[in-house]
């Protein structure tokens, strides 16, 4: 799958380099009509054009696209092999924070790290699919890593679902302010009353440095493991960037289970 998506992506570029010529043809030409910085649409027989040099190129040299695969499986072995590594270095940041919460079974065998935005959408529909894995794996362990990339809303709730942990709320807290479908303050009002959070003492809370300290650090360890969006998950020594379906950290899970000698979660 990620070498389609690569060498669709590699297409792309292709269609890009040659539209690019297209353009410099036609400032050549002279014609100011066709050199405009603002003509840059084209009309659907100049699209056909480009198409057909596409294709014509590609049919033509077939041995590019082997190549393009080629280095993009050597690129991956590299970056896992570098991932590895790092996961391996910043394991106790990752796995044993102790300001980082946590759910599930706070001692369970294996643990999945996930760095989520609630403004982000993939990451909204990954929590049914955790709250199921740690209903159907009672030795699973959940850590969550507040990653607020999507603007300043999201820092606030970010910084209201830390304390919101400082009074022992946050899965609750957590899980409902997905559900909500809004960062407002009236929202974040709402959700605390929700979870049983006190907001007075919330609201205290969030002016503490040390929430915005713990996020500063969330960035400095993605930055580290070069994690620049959300979803992203961690299973023992694998990186997965982006939406994962629930049966492959299943998978994952249970991969990492039997190389700790354990045995899989009951189906």
């Amino acid at each position: 799958m990620n070498n389609i998506k690569f060498l669709a992506g590699t297409l792309a570029s292709i269609a890009v380099i040659f539209i690019f010529a297209v353009t410099q043809g036609f400032a050549q030409s002279g014609n100011p009509a066709k050199t405009s910085p603002k003509a840059e649409a084209f009309s659907p027989e100049q699209r056909e054009n480009i198409e057909k040099i596409i294709h014509d190129y590609l049919v033509k040299n077939p041995a590019v696209l082997r190549e393009v695969i080629e280095a993009l499986q050597a690129q991956e072995a590299q970056e896992k092999q570098g991932a590895v590594k790092n996961i391996s270095a910043l394991k106790s940041q990752i796995f044993s924070d102790p300001v980082s919460p946590v759910s599930g079974n706070p001692k369970g065998d294996v643990t999945v790290v996930v760095f989520f935005d609630y403004a982000c959408g993939y990451c909204k529909r990954s929590v049914p699919e955790l709250d199921t894995l740690t209903a159907e794996d009672p030795n699973l362990r959940i850590v969550y890593k507040e990653f607020p990339i999507l603007g300043p809303r999201s820092q606030v709730a970010a910084t209201a679902a830390l304390a919101a942990n400082r009074q022992g709320k946050y899965t609750a807290f957590h899980n409902a302010l997905f559900r909500s479908g809004s960062l407002s303050d009236s929202a974040i009002k709402g959700v605390a009353d929700q979870s049983g959070v006190n907001y007075e003492q919330l609201q205290k809370d969030m002016a503490d440095p040390k929430f915005k300290m713990m996020i500063d650090q969330t960035y400095a360890l993605a930055t580290a493991l070069h994690i620049d969006g959300t979803p992203a998950y961690i299973v023992g020594d694998q990186l997965i960037p982006g939406a994962v379906e629930i049966d492959s950290l299943k998978t994952m899970i249970d991969a990492e289970r039997a190389k700790l000698g354990g045995a899989s979660a009951p189906k």
